[in-house]
């Protein structure tokens, strides 16, 4: 598919579209940060998997429940710079988005209120890279100045840091973690845990996308590189936008919690195709992603 040209000075909005536990809420947050760049409070807005990924009420349940956090850090905390008032606000908005009616139209007008002169607005939803070709092809038809972003982290540390965020939530300490994110792992080697799995699955999603988005409106880039110096400034430029120094990179690490050999040995096979897929594409591995280089996934 040939790249979309946008008119000069047009808007272009920003989808991270995963994958999951690859490193979104830290490119969101940075770019949140970013003179040129008009993010607003919520990062997942899944507007275009509503219904098929996330329901309306568990999304609802969602932002009920942030919203919940953020009166009781103003309660204790104070709010001096309304930050987290703003945060409230948008997440009324984004609740209006989940009702019968709502068009893209609606989720475009969100992302752009009070943008002002910036260039780039955006949200970054990783179980986009989930929705089926036709859904992303509706998505992109519908967003102009489309710049979409896949993120891919190694898969054995993406998969170990999937199951323990998994079997933590919910959970105070770490109490029989270690047990249950290894029968969680054992359950998606035995096809019992589809939606991890699915996560996994670097090659489906990325066939989807080439499918479904213009080429030059796609960028999939492992996570690895992207929390370097360099390979933010190649996001910036994707974006149109002035690079930035890369910032530090832990965001959502949860409860520590390191795999043992036995288990990354057991990934590693049960991830193989993703490894060879991923070395087919672009030539190479990642040091980082090599058995004897990766070290503990935690």
């Amino acid at each position: 598919m040939e790249p979309r040209v946008d008119p000069a000075g047009a808007l272009r909005v920003m989808i991270c579209a995963g994958a999951t536990k690859a490193g979104t809420t830290w490119l969101f947050e940075t770019l949140r940060g970013h003179p040129e760049c008009h993010l607003r409070g919520v990062k997942e807005l899944h507007f275009w998997d509503a219904g098929i990924e996330v329901s309306q009420a568990s999304m609802l349940d969602r932002l009920g429940a942030s919203a919940a956090r953020k009166l009781t850090r103003i309660a204790d905390e104070g709010d001096p710079e309304g930050r987290l008032r703003a945060e409230l606000a948008d997440m009324d908005a984004v609740a209006a988005l989940h009702e019968d009616g709502a068009t893209a139209d609606d989720w475009l007008a969100y992302l752009s209120h009070g943008r002002g002169g910036r260039a780039v607005v955006g949200e970054a939803s990783p179980s986009y890279a989930l929705l089926p070709r036709e859904r992303l092809a509706e998505m992109a038809r519908a967003t102009p100045g489309l710049r979409l972003i896949y993120l891919m982290r190694d898969p054995v540390a993406r998969l170990w840091s999937n199951l323990r965020m998994v079997e933590s939530a919910g959970r105070d300490g770490d109490d029989g973690l270690a047990a249950r994110v290894d029968r969680a792992m054992h359950a998606v080697f035995a096809g019992k845990r589809a939606g991890v799995a699915r996560r996994c699955d670097y090659r489906g999603a990325l066939g989807r996308l080439d499918a479904a988005i213009p080429a030059g409106n796609l960028l999939a880039m492992t996570s690895e590189e992207a929390f370097t110096d360099a390979g933010l400034a190649r996001i910036c430029d994707f974006l149109g936008i002035a690079p930035v120094p890369a910032p530090p990179t832990r965001h959502h690490e949860g409860v520590a919690l390191p795999a043992t050999r036995q288990q990354r040995d057991a990934m590693r096979r049960f991830l193989r195709p993703q490894y060879e897929y991923i070395r087919l594409r672009f030539g190479s591995l990642p040091e980082a992603w090599l058995p004897e280089t990766h070290g503990d996934p935690r």
